[in-house]
């Protein structure tokens, strides 16, 4: 056997003829060629073993009483389930119009009474073969759409997160205030992946506190709306939990995500995102994503600390500046 044939033992066959020596003749044929052979004698009996069985074949009769042929081959040809069977029409009638009246019903081809039965094997392997390499095909072809599909949503989002990435590295270059930062964090995000609410916890006191969140219209929360943010202690041992372990972002459901923002080691927030549907691929997104963004933060915190310094030292400045000027006065009185 050549090794590239297609093996067809075991496939199912229906025959529906309502002559018992045609039956005969086509099930020792069929047997012998070890195929599963299935029979009916009317075409209600074939429509309702084609619905149950699935044959991947049906050897159909024109000439049989209450149904012919071409009516049976109708009521398969309309239902689902048997829409795609391949039909090879059995019949002494030749005249073209009958011939084409098969091939308008539905049918694939058809074999002329009486029978040469190698004709009838060679006709049943083709139909079959053809049949199989078709199904083979479009389950091939469904597999690369689906890969394809696959691919160009990675790619997509490897696009967002390169995008992201140099929207945060920007930011870097100038300075900006924690709100902003925060601001700009969260609104790159929303830019990532598709968000009901995405909720910043900053983790540098002994409890964590909600210092920025971004609804699902996509606006920064005032002061009064993330007052309004449910904090309870389930969420306060969870964040307690991801500052001491730092696991990988994991989905505890598909629609809600925690991520720690840590640099050095040390977590300076968590990321709360609630959306709709949180894949492993936006997942992996946010945590790349995430590494600059806790840069970012940490940066600004620093930069915050500061600028506190700073008017601490510009009061300190303003303070010596009076003291001086009094001993100026001072002097100049004496």
């Amino acid at each position: 056997m050549n090794e590239n044939a297609i093996d067809l033992r075991g496939a199912a066959i229906l025959i529906a003829d309502d002559v018992p020596d045609n039956l005969d003749i086509l099930c020792r044929s069929l047997g012998k060629a070890d195929y599963d052979v299935l029979v009916a004698t009317s075409g209600m009996q074939a429509i309702d073993i084609a619905t149950r069985a699935r044959p991947e074949l049906i050897l159909l009769d024109v000439m049989m009483p209450e149904m012919d042929g071409y009516e049976t081959c109708r009521h398969l040809k309309t239902q689902e389930s048997t829409r795609e069977i391949p039909v090879i029409f059995l019949t002494a009638l030749t005249q073209p119009e009958q011939v084409i009246e098969g091939f308008r019903v539905g049918g694939i081809d058809y074999i002329t009474k009486p029978f040469h039965q190698e004709e009838v094997l060679v006709r049943i392997q083709t139909h079959l073969e053809r049949t199989r390499l078709a199904s083979e095909l479009a389950r091939l072809n469904r597999e690369l759409e689906a890969e394809v599909q696959a691919r160009t949503r990675d790619l997509r989002l490897r696009l967002r997160e390169l995008e992201g990435k140099d929207r945060i590295a920007e930011h870097l270059l100038k300075y900006h205030t924690l709100e902003e930062t925060l601001e700009l964090v969260l609104e790159v995000v929303a830019q990532l992946v598709e968000v009901d609410r995405a909720v910043f916890y900053l983790c540098a006191g002994a409890q964590p506190q909600i210092v920025a969140a971004l609804g699902g219209d996509g606006h920064v929360l005032n002061a009064e709306q993330l007052a309004q943010l449910p904090m309870d202690d389930a969420l306060v041992n969870e964040i307690a939990q991801l500052k001491t372990e730092q696991p990988q972002p994991s989905a505890e459901s598909p629609a809600r995500a925690l991520l720690p923002l840590a640099r050095g080691g040390e977590v300076i927030g968590v990321l709360e995102v609630i959306g709709p549907a949180l894949g492993d691929g936006e997942l992996r997104l946010l945590h790349s994503f995430g590494l600059q963004a806790a840069v970012a933060i940490s940066d600004a915190l620093v930069q915050q600390d500061m600028g506190k310094w700073e008017e601490q030292l510009d009061e300190a400045l303003e303070v010596e500046e009076d003291l001086q000027l009094e001993d100026l006065e001072g002097d100049l009185e004496l």
